[in-house]
This record gives C-alpha cells, sequence and structure tokens, in this order.
C-alpha cells in the first residue's frame, strides 16, 4: 500500500504508522508539525509539513500515487476542556474535498473508544464523533471504502507530550501538579500498548476491512487504578481531582452542536 497519514502524530498513529513501515508498506506524511514525532528514527518515508490546503493534499494524492489514506489526530489529550487544542475538522474537511476525484483502497479514521462513554462530555470527543459523521456521509455519496477505528487507550515508547492521557499524567505527577480527570475514580478505561493496537489496526487494512471497530487489550481498570500503578511507574504520588457532574455543564452546548450537526451524516453507531 502508499499510505498517507494526515495529521499531529499521536502515539496511536505513529505506532501504525510504524507497524506498516516495516510491513513493506510506503508511507508518507502530512502534518503542520514543524519538529520531529516519529516513533522509528529509521523512518524512510517523505514527510511535508505544508498544513492542509486541499490543492497541496490533491498533489501529494497524485504524486505519490497515494491509496491509502489515515486520518490521524490525537484521540486523547489531557486537558479536561481542551481550549488550546486545534479543531480537526477543517483538515478533514479539505482531505475528503481532495479525495473527490481520487481512488482509494482505504480511507481510514483513528477514533476512540471514549465516544461509547457517553456520561464523559469534551469538546475534542464531540469533534471526534463529527468526524466520523463526516466520513461516514462522504461514504454515502462517494463509495468512500471507510475503516474507523475505535481504540483504547494506547501507551508506550514515546514522547509523553504526545502520549495523550497516561503521558499527561506522569508529566503533571513529575511536576507535582494535580491531575485533573474528566471521569470518576470507579469509571473504566482500556490501556493497551501501542504495537498491540498497530497490529490489530495493520491486519484489518491489510484485510480489506470497511465499517467501525474496537481495538481493545480486553483487560480494563478503573481510572483509580490506572493512577495508582502511573504512581507506581514514576515513584511518586500522584494527586487525582475526579471531576464532578456539575463541571462538564460547560461543554454541554459545544457537544450538543457538533452531534446536532454530525446528524446530517451518517449518524450510524457501532
Amino acid at each position: 500500500m502508499n499510505i498517507l497519514f494526515v495529521g499531529s502524530g499521536d502515539i496511536t498513529a505513529n505506532y501504525l504508522a510504524d507497524r506498516l513501515y516495516r510491513e513493506g508498506h510506503q508511507i508518507s506524511w502530512v502534518t503542520k508539525d514543524e519538529k520531529s514525532f516519529l516513533l522509528n528514527k529509521d523512518f524512510k518515508g517523505k514527510i511535508y509539513r505544508e498544513g492542509y490546503q486541499v490543492n497541496t493534499l490533491k498533489s501529494i494524492l497524485r504524486l505519490q500515487g497515494i491509496d491509502t489514506v489515515v486520518f490521524a489526530y490525537e484521540s486523547y489529550v489531557g486537558d479536561p476542556w481542551e481550549e488550546k487544542t486545534e479543531s480537526l475538522i477543517p483538515a478533514l474537511q479539505n482531505i475528503l474535498k481532495a479525495l473527490e476525484n481520487h481512488r482509494l483502497k482505504h480511507f481510514v479514521y483513528l477514533s476512540t473508544i471514549e465516544l461509547e462513554y457517553r456520561q464523559v462530555l469534551t469538546p475534542k470527543l464531540a469533534e471526534l464523533e463529527y468526524g466520523e459523521n463526516l466520513c461516514r456521509s462522504f461514504q454515502k455519496r462517494k463509495e468512500l471504502p471507510l475503516l474507523i477505528l475505535r481504540t483504547g487507550m494506547c501507551y508506550g515508547r514515546y514522547y509523553l507530550d504526545k502520549m495523550g492521557y497516561i503521558g499527561k499524567v506522569i508529566l503533571d505527577g513529575l511536576e507535582g501538579k494535580t491531575v485533573i480527570c474528566r471521569c470518576a475514580r470507579d469509571s473504566y478505561v482500556d490501556p493497551i500498548f501501542g504495537e498491540d493496537a498497530a497490529v490489530a489496526a495493520a491486519d484489518l487494512m491489510t484485510l480489506g476491512k470497511c465499517g467501525t471497530y474496537r481495538i481493545l487489550s480486553g483487560h480494563p481498570m478503573t481510572m483509580e487504578e490506572l493512577h495508582s500503578i502511573l504512581s507506581v511507574i514514576i515513584q511518586k504520588e500522584i494527586r487525582v481531582k475526579f471531576l464532578n457532574e456539575e463541571d462538564t455543564q460547560k461543554t454541554l452546548e459545544y457537544v450538543r452542536f457538533f452531534r446536532t450537526q454530525g446528524k446530517k451524516g451518517d449518524g450510524a453507531k457501532v
């Protein structure tokens, strides 16, 4: 496969790119990141740092003979309100527009199992769900071979600031900051090693699967257990504030907007 990754390179996407590269596939990456973020320092693929303009994307698709696109924005973040997080929607709209007259074997949208935890509300999750619906709508109009992957909470040997919530907890713990957790202490999460998630995702792509799939370890734990384990790893107590239900109210209007807009596309659930 000639694969184009589009996005900022979080841990899930990086393990997947590394796995596919080692299997012999050709990898290119479009990003706005100015510094290197790659897991594999021996990576030989092409990295484009010009951003996500439609004409740029069209040129890359054509010149590189791309037959597979992986849309790869961070699915897990540490800040519960994500006020500084750049929206993923414009980049997704641009790559879909660039694909109007380009035939693909696969379009992979990296998402998160958190979308199935209906009690958890954040702007980023609302955007991820809206992005899923944009992809489904494009699939209906253009017969896009769409594969949506809802993964568990990935971890591994990677930059802590790119390791989503787990990385954020470790950084805050090392700096002595109080960790803000948007879940209850008895909420369950499913941590999964990045390489394991990558193997499952690569297999689904190789088999030509379409639809929405969950990629999980099958060994969930509570948020309280997760923070306790991370405390042992960094050998330092981690202070955690579990958000109360009323703390989520500030995101309800934002979430409701994206979920309402998303219903204009294919609102099908897993």
